[in-house]
């Protein structure tokens, strides 16, 4: 992503309050809100990736569930 939460630490926080898909850290609420509020396109599809990712290695869907949306969504950018 060309803005992720981990170019964005504040200056007075040092350890994460969280970590999102397993790839993203967050450092406080208010920046994870910034974050949200202004997700462009690209991070928008990023986010859908990783938690499809994440989905898939957690066990929530089997291989060709994640494939199929994986696949969808790619199509889904497609369409405008």
């Amino acid at each position: 992503m060309s803005e992720n939460l981990q170019n964005q630490m504040p200056e007075n926080e040092t350890e994460p309050i969280g970590l999102l898909f397993n790839s993203i850290y967050v450092y406080s609420s208010e920046q994870l809100n910034e974050f949200i509020d202004n997700l462009n396109e690209e991070q928008s599809h990023t986010i859908m990736k990783l938690a499809c990712e994440k989905s898939l290695f957690s066990g929530i869907y089997n291989l060709k569930e994640t494939e199929i949306l994986l696949k969808s969504l790619r199509k889904t950018n497609k369409i405008k």
